[in-house]
């Protein structure tokens, strides 16, 4: 190759200006699709909540077995407790009237929260109605004993006992597994509560894990209400702590992620992942500074680029191949155009910016020109000199303008030289300086006997 001519080159403030819209809209347009699919997952996410709510309520079924069978034998030795069956009835018919709720695909964002708080309003309810069944229950329990002990039948006295499963002889140890049940019971819905909370970060949500599976391997009452002061008291702490940070940041993180997401597809980057917290908004906003500074970059690269081909094609420059290399930490892209006579143009772009643009006779393989060639070459570099200048005139028109000049070396066979082939993947065939020397020499040789 020879004579090398390398620049950097600049938009002018009219074109940069231009792109930047242009940047800005597609921007825009990008995050408004990821606003629209964000909502649409955070939809279907509710909805499959809102289901997980209205089945959950199963676990209020059932729950007065043992206190029903008090409660008839008390109706049936007295008259008086029926309606405590009735409650419970209507208990159980609540239950399942949610329980067989259904819920279309189609339902809005508004129409699940207000469905959501009719479930939680009615769930509400239901646990008021059992907190009153207990006491109604309590008060059945304290009605019967009073009846057992004016019944001075003991056969009759040790039936009704085994009936609601608790023997004279067993009550302390009743009384203390239900208290370590009741414990353990207690701090796992506190932990299981805690895991339903939005923003916690991994290693939390890994704790509650371990925590709640030690707490359920624990039989002792002692050991429990140290575990839960020492341990479990702490991470529930955290937890809110973590839920509270992501609460006054939700809004401003998922604005700032639509930003990032936007200019990580249209970069063509991965996303990294980070939490909602004060962290991840500092994280957001700095990445998305670096990838604004980075996309504007790139596209006025490109930008030029595209001015360059555009420019050599109207002028009748036609692309013969491409490579890309890679040296000294920087990479490069090359494009090699057709000139004339078996020689070619390879316009460089590096990745700082620079382009150099540089005339070479084509071969097939990696040579020396001989002295005729590099006097053939010295010439076309002279024609390509005038080229140059009307390709910046051209570019200027464009609104690519030189920054600055790093060199325009004049003609000289000192710079003549030869461009391989097989070093581009090429897209179309090209005369090699040698077989155009001598289909060169025998025209004008025809041309010499024609005169005569």
């Amino acid at each position: 190759m020879s004579g090398p001519k390398s620049s950097y080159y600049y938009l002018s403030e009219q074109q940069r200006a231009a792109l930047a819209a242009q940047r800005e809209r597609e921007l825009k347009r990008k995050q408004e699709e990821l606003r629209r699919k964000q909502a649409e997952e955070k939809r279907k996410k509710a909805l499959a909540q809102l289901t997980q709510k209205k089945n959950s309520v199963s676990s209020f079924s059932g729950l007065f077995e043992k206190e029903l069978a008090v409660s008839r034998e008390l109706s049936k030795r007295t008259g008086k407790a029926k309606d405590f069956e009735v409650k419970v009835k209507e208990l159980e018919a609540e239950v399942s009237r949610i329980k067989n709720m259904s819920f279309s695909p189609g339902m809005t964002m508004t129409e699940i929260t207000k469905k959501g708080a009719e479930i939680d309003a009615r769930i509400k309810r239901i646990k008021s109605d059992i907190s009153g069944l207990k006491q109604m229950s309590d008060k059945n329990d304290k009605a019967l004993n009073e009846n057992l002990d004016s019944d001075i039948s003991k056969g009759y006295s040790i039936n009704i006992t085994e009936l609601i499963s608790v023997k004279e002889t067993e009550k302390e140890t009743a009384k203390e597994e239900i208290k370590i049940e009741d414990l353990s019971k207690a701090v796992v819905s506190g932990l299981e509560e805690c895991s339903k909370a939005e923003g916690l970060s991994e290693n939390t949500r890994n704790l509650l894990e371990e925590t709640l599976k030690t707490v359920r391997s624990i039989t002792d009452c002692a050991y429990m209400k140290n575990y839960a002061a020492i341990k479990v008291a702490p991470l529930i702490e955290k937890c809110e702590k973590e839920a509270k940070e992501y609460e006054e940041c939700v809004d401003e993180y998922e604005s700032l992620k639509v930003e990032y997401w936007a200019l990580c597809e249209e970069l063509s980057v991965e996303a990294k992942p980070e939490r909602c917290s004060r962290a991840g908004i500092t994280f957001l906003k700095e990445q998305i500074k670096i990838l604004e500074e980075e996309l504007q970059r790139s596209q006025e690269d490109e930008y030029i680029a595209t001015a360059v081909n555009e420019v050599m094609s109207e002028m009748g420059y036609d692309v013969l191949g491409y490579r890309d290399s890679e040296r000294h930490s920087l990479k490069y892209h090359h494009d090699l155009y057709r000139y004339s006579d078996g020689t070619a143009v390879d316009v460089t772009y590096s990745s700082d910016g620079q382009i150099t643009m540089e005339l070479g006779g084509i071969d097939s393989s990696d040579r020396i020109p001989n002295e005729d060639e590099a006097n053939a070459l010295c010439t076309k570099m002279e024609s390509f000199c005038d080229d140059f200048n009307e390709i910046e005139r051209r570019l200027a028109e464009k609104g690519v303008l030189v920054s600055e000049r790093i060199q325009r070396l004049p003609p000289s066979t000192a710079y003549a030289q030869i461009i391989n082939t097989n070093d581009y993947q090429m897209v179309k065939s090209a005369d090699t300086i040698s077989s155009a020397r001598k289909t060169r020499a025998s025209t004008e040789k025809k041309a010499k006997r024609e005169e005569f």
